[in-house]
């Protein structure tokens, strides 16, 4: 997997949120257009919102047994 996309409209994104948007490129939750763009103004569909959820949903489940275990209790004598 490559680490960082191209986002060809960069300029146009929050800063704030490039990283999250990388992270969504790069578990391919997203994906950006054929220009290369990521197109931050478009209005997001119920559509394209139920595709995003279930693919991130898929990264989740594909990943599962690569994920920490969960702590018991943070001080086991309380």
């Amino acid at each position: 997997m490559n680490g960082h996309h191209d986002i060809q409209d960069e300029k146009d994104i929050t800063k704030a949120y490039q990283g999250t948007i990388q992270r969504a490129l790069l578990y391919r939750i997203m994906s950006l257009n054929d220009e290369g763009n990521f197109d931050p103004a478009h209005i997001v569909t119920r559509a394209e919102a139920a595709a995003y959820l279930y693919d991130a949903q898929s990264f989740i489940e594909a990943h599962k047994e690569n994920a920490a275990p969960e702590q018991e209790a943070t001080e086991e004598g309380l």
